[in-house]
């Protein structure tokens, strides 16, 4: 808990610099970012907002990728005649991702959503279902 209000004060130090130095950057987007608040009037972002926001990105951009990193390797390795495939023909590679994504979603909350009934494995799904 004490990493995290580290994390999150540095963050905050980074935006307030930010206000005051701005650069083509996330932070500064955050800075400056403005949403419609529930009296429907335009306002910036607080700091707290900022930096709440940027330390979710952050750490969800990070644990999904080291997830798809580590479930593409292990995939891959189960799947030699695969593996020998993209090898071979790198041009898959934007395909494979895809499909690696779909296969097992690097987050435990991702999933996949029916837009309309369907029937899979004999099982007949609804619209809204999650699979």
């Amino acid at each position: 808990m004490a990493a995290m209000m580290q994390v999150m004060e540095l963050v905050a130090e980074t935006l307030e610099h930010r206000k005051r130095n701005p650069r083509d950057d996330m932070f500064t987007d955050l800075v400056n970012g403005e949403i419609v608040d529930d009296d429907g009037e335009l306002r910036r972002l607080t700091i707290e907002q900022a930096v709440n926001f940027a330390v979710l990105i952050a750490s969800a951009g990070t644990e999904t990728v080291a997830r798809l990193l580590g479930w593409a390797a292990l995939t891959l390795d189960h799947n030699p005649d695969q593996r020998a495939e993209l090898a071979a023909d790198p041009t898959l590679l934007p395909n494979t991702v895809e499909e690696l994504l779909r296969y097992e979603a690097p987050s435990p909350v991702q999933s996949r959503w029916c837009t309309g009934t369907m029937r899979c494995t004999g099982r007949r799904f609804r619209p809204t279902r999650r699979l």
